[in-house]
């Protein structure tokens, strides 16, 4: 689940192994009035988004195997091979 200044709000993920990244996108989003909300419920993750922290809209949502135990992380990227990025995240919250 990500935001980006031009395409907005998008679900990305990968069809399978060595599959292509499907993605769907829903929404404009201009931050910082946008939030994005990740949620595991067993096998399945959950995208969410928000234009104010609070009201949260199901963007979309894939079902995975898993392990027990997952990794998360942050990414961000500039969108050029010539320009770098610079970012600030806050309101990261994970929830055992």
């Amino acid at each position: 689940m990500g935001i980006t200044p031009n395409s907005g709000f998008r679900w990305q993920r990968q069809g399978g192994t060595g599959k292509e990244l499907l993605l769907t996108k829903s929404g404009s989003a201009t931050p910082p009035n946008a939030w994005a909300r990740l949620v595991r419920t067993g096998n399945t993750l959950y995208g969410y988004k928000s234009t104010d922290g609070a009201n949260w809209t199901l963007v979309n949502a894939s079902t995975i195997p898993m392990a027990s135990n997952i990794y998360i992380g942050l990414v961000v990227a500039s969108g050029s091979t010539n320009v770098l990025n610079s970012s600030t995240f806050s309101n990261v919250i994970v929830v055992p």
